[in-house]
């Protein structure tokens, strides 16, 4: 079996956040199944609202957030991680307007890209996990209010 993770950054020297998670998640990987990674963290999210991420030859594919990426998954089955629900609904807009004040113009729209491949993704998901069960418990929320909630998905909490 071949996994494909995507994820913003596995860089698993850092000890804490989204690289513990993900040096945990790859170590247990590795161990049973072919694994591969794609990491978009490099390029400012304004400039990568259009680049899709193309699944081919993998069996599984994890979106480590569900905002990563557009992810095209082709015959492969999608698990989608959500670790906090205001990295979408709040968090997101302020904090990139103040890394990138010349781009500020830009990210109106590029969130509006960012909600839909968030809304994509957990449609194009056959399970979904979050990291507690307040987060599972927001996310189902979310996806209520906005209509597009599929109770026939696998919906799993897994403590980091």
């Amino acid at each position: 079996m071949r996994v494909l993770l995507v994820g913003h950054d596995f860089d698993f020297s850092e000890a804490g956040g989204i690289s513990r998670y993900s040096n945990e998640l790859f170590n247990g990987l590795k161990k049973r199944v072919e694994l591969g990674t794609i990491a978009t963290g490099g390029i400012p999210r304004p400039l990568r609202v259009l680049m899709p991420i193309v699944v081919r030859g993998y069996d599984i594919v994890e979106a480590v957030y569900p905002d990563v990426a557009k992810i095209i998954k082709g015959n492969a089955k999608m698990v989608t991680m959500w670790h906090d629900l205001r990295l979408i609904t709040k968090y997101a807009p302020s904090t990139q307007a103040k890394l990138h004040p010349k781009l500020v113009e830009r990210y109106n729209v590029a969130n509006r890209i960012i909600r839909y491949w968030t809304l994509s993704n957990y449609a194009n998901s056959e399970a979904i996990i979050a990291n507690s069960t307040k987060t599972m418990n927001e996310v189902v929320s979310y996806v209520k209010n906005v209509g597009v909630y599929d109770p026939k998905k696998l919906y799993r909490t897994i403590p980091l």
